[in-house]
């Protein structure tokens, strides 16, 4: 009886969600689509990396280590931009999104990614880069409804290659209502004069956050762990104690 209950109480300890979260080409990395160099810019516009749909105007996609080898990112060689000239009315903003399933409804999910205040080469443009001292930021959404708004806050005040991309971790936190949601990325800028931003995306993940429950069960599991070795030791010690006593 004591160790059937043992069993229960391990069982529902080491409980795992009923399935996997699927978020395809978490890192940017892949494109499909033929790679063409912009003007030595190492970008493509108007594309989302493979798994991702464009979700608002033109964003790009960006390979660091390309002919100009400008911004780097710790990731991988990719990722994605998105530009914007405010955050209401009828600002311009760029974003993708990608619909995430093996969602278990009701259960909380962290969703982390890595973003940073970038540039944009223009060689139409004086000094051929724009957003030079622009701040901005990603606002992220689950259905079309924003859950947070992010700032970037690394330093893009000197123009590239002199500017060093600094990458910054952020999470956003969301309860599943549905088995599958739909995540969007929009970047934004805070209105204002419209000097566009251009932020930089990557290493996106979707991560089960454990309920306070699943910590009970666990401390409940270690207990009667302990517990049961610990009398199954003292059981043992006095076995062996009554059979000295018996061979004397």
């Amino acid at each position: 009886m004591k160790r059937t209950a043992l069993t229960l109480i391990l069982s529902l300890t080491f409980l795992a969600p009923a399935s996997a979260v699927t978020l395809v080409n978490p890192s940017l990395e892949d494109l499909s689509a033929s790679y063409v160099d912009i003007a030595g810019a190492d970008r493509m516009e108007g594309v989302a990396p493979d798994g991702w749909s464009i979700a608002l105007n033109s964003p790009g996609w960006y390979w660091g280590e390309g002919p100009s080898n400008l911004w780097h990112t710790p990731f991988g060689d990719h990722f994605g931009m998105g530009a914007a000239t405010g955050q209401t009315g009828s600002a311009y903003r760029e974003g993708i999104s990608q619909s995430v399933s093996g969602l278990t409804v009701g259960a909380t999910y962290d969703i982390g990614f890595s973003h940073a205040n970038g540039l944009f080469y223009n060689p139409g443009t004086p000094g051929f880069y724009e957003g030079v001292g622009t701040t901005g930021g990603w606002e992220v959404l689950i259905d079309g409804s924003s859950i947070a708004l992010v700032s970037s806050t690394n330093d893009n005040s000197i123009a590239a290659p002199e500017h060093t991309l600094l990458w910054q971790a952020s999470t956003a936190t969301f309860a599943a209502t549905a088995t599958t949601h739909e995540i969007q990325f929009i970047a934004f800028k805070p209105d204002g004069p419209q000097d566009p931003t251009f932020q930089f995306l990557d290493d996106v993940s979707v991560t089960l956050v454990p309920e306070p429950s699943s910590f009970v069960l666990c401390g409940l599991g270690l207990i009667a762990t302990g517990l049961y070795l610990r009398r199954r030791g003292a059981a043992a010690r006095r076995g062996d104690t009554f059979l000295r006593t018996s061979q004397n």
